[in-house]
This record gives structure tokens, C-alpha cells and sequence, in this order.
């Protein structure tokens, strides 16, 4: 199955993008349909998901800051 079961999301070096509200909102809601949500900086962000079996991980990294 193609279910995503955790998502990554990096934000930044230095954790310096921040969250919308909506983007929260977002979060929240994942978070009660069962999905594992782990906002860290960029660069554990990147080795929690080189560390992490890809199948049901989703990943996305802010990569500017």
C-alpha cells in the first residue's frame, strides 16, 4: 500500500522557517488520522529520513536557512 504512515519535515538549519497557522492546522489533523509527524531543523530532519524505512515516510525539507 502506498499509505503514508510519518511525515518529515525539515525547517530549516537552524529550525528558523516557521509553521503557519494553517500549516499547524495541517499537522493536527494528520496527527489525528494515526500519521506520525516529526517537524525538526533541516539537518536531523534529512537523518531521521536517510535513517528511516521509505516505505509509508513521506519528507519535505526547507532548505534555505
Amino acid at each position: 500500500s502506498n499509505e503514508v504512515k510519518t511525515l518529515i519535515a525539515g525547517i530549516g538549519y537552524n529550525s528558523a522557517a516557521s509553521l503557519t497557522t494553517k500549516t499547524i492546522e495541517f499537522i493536527e489533523q494528520l496527527k489525528s488520522k494515526g500519521i506520525q509527524v516529526k517537524v525538526l531543523s533541516t539537518n536531523k530532519a534529512v537523518k531521521l529520513f536517510n535513517s528511516s524505512p521509505k516505505k509509508g515516510v513521506l519528507a519535505c525539507f526547507h532548505l534555505n536557512c
